[in-house]
């Protein structure tokens, strides 16, 4: 009876060591990186959940002001009595400015550090990172989940992409496709999507507008199961608009005149289908010809905001799509090796090739 006893008590002080050891840790799982308005240094944020659960959870956000992530690391640990852990990380978002003056000096460390996981979400914030994740979120009380569940959902519905470390340092190091990132912004008591960050290299050059992310995932690959709201005025004010949903896309392509840089030239072979879910204008969607008129118009619509997007791409220089990757494909490898691609992508003719199938036409509205 002692001997149970005695062993119940053991477990019971094992189990008490266990949990303080938990409460002594800072798990972190968001980072915020921004350039400093003293030269040369970085503002770092860290934000990690602490005790509690359901509403009783609360955050803490610690910063510092550094030369270095290491060394903003070592000074935010002095700022707090807990054990800073950040095997956890699950998103590291970057403030905008400093990604337009070039990030990889900073994802390198991140990228060979083993303790940072290479699934760790690469986020730009539109304005400033720290401002993102200081924000006590009503009804979110770990802003480091909130973002992770943002991400996650609005991938799926390919509103947003979602990059890691990893596939971000893959498209970086090739040289036929520049890496992308989803573009965050806080609205008041929420976090929305405000785009696609598009990337020269290292360096954030523009932005996919959050109408546009649908459109654009089209462009990127293979879609499956989006919907889109396309205007189909050139004002694009939703006087006559078609909404598609289940939409799926399959993308091919292939590349012309490789050997003559000059007149070199892309075909983008876009094969999309879905329903219209919803329809906004005086046609009779009842009738065969009028189906027939409104396929038609809407082919047209989707192929000049396609271009536009390739235009946007080309006119920043960011072979967001991987263009290069084909280019490359198609000749040897000296031939490519003495091919300047970022000098000559911006002028390279790429054609959008549309064919578009509507399976259902839907209701009308309004």
């Amino acid at each position: 009876m002692g001997k149970l006893v005695l062993f119940t008590l053991l477990l019971f002080l094992t189990a008490c060591g266990e949990q303080q050891k938990l409460e002594d840790l800072a798990i972190v799982n968001v980072k915020a990186i921004d350039a400093s308005e003293e030269a040369g240094k970085l503002n770092v944020g860290i934000s990690y959940p602490k005790s509690g659960s359901g509403e009783k959870q609360t955050s803490e956000y610690l910063s510092m002001t550094a030369k270095t992530i290491k060394e903003a690391r070592t000074k935010i640990s002095r700022k707090t009595q807990n054990i800073i852990v950040t095997g956890q990380l699950r998103s590291i978002v970057i403030g905008e400015d400093l990604a337009k003056s070039g990030m990889w000096n900073y994802m390198d460390g991140y990228q060979r550090d083993p303790i940072i996981g290479e699934r760790t979400r690469i986020i730009i914030a539109s304005g400033k990172a720290n401002d993102l994740i200081s924000h006590k979120y009503e009804g979110k009380p770990s802003v480091g989940d909130y973002l992770d569940k943002l991400i996650l959902r609005e991938s799926k519905v390919h509103e947003s992409p979602d990059v890691n470390v990893y596939s971000f340092a893959r498209d970086y190091y090739d040289d036929g496709i520049d890496p992308i990132a989803p573009l965050v912004k806080r609205d008041g008591n929420f976090i929305e999507i405000d785009g696609i960050s598009l990337f020269s290299h290292d360096r954030l050059v523009g932005k996919i507008n959050s109408d546009d992310t649908v459109l654009f995932s089209l462009l990127y690959g293979n879609l499956r199961k989006g919907e889109v709201l396309v205007p189909l005025d050139n004002n694009n004010k939703g006087n006559e608009s078609v909404t598609l949903s289940s939409l799926m896309g399959n993308r091919t392509i292939k590349v012309r005149n490789h050997e003559d840089v000059k007149n070199m030239q892309v075909d983008i072979h876009l094969n999309i289908r879905g329903s219209i879910r919803e329809y906004q204008g005086n046609a009779d969607l009842g009738e065969k010809d009028e189906q027939d008129k409104l396929s038609a118009r809407l082919s047209e619509r989707l192929h000049q905001k396609l271009s536009s997007i390739i235009a946007q791409l080309q006119q920043n220089n960011a072979d967001s799509l991987g263009i290069g990757k084909y280019i490359r494909n198609s000749m040897s490898y000296a031939e490519w090796k003495k091919t300047d691609w970022k000098k000559i992508y911006p002028d390279v003719k790429i054609n959008v090739i549309l064919s578009v199938l509507i399976k259902d036409f839907g209701i009308k509205k309004g």
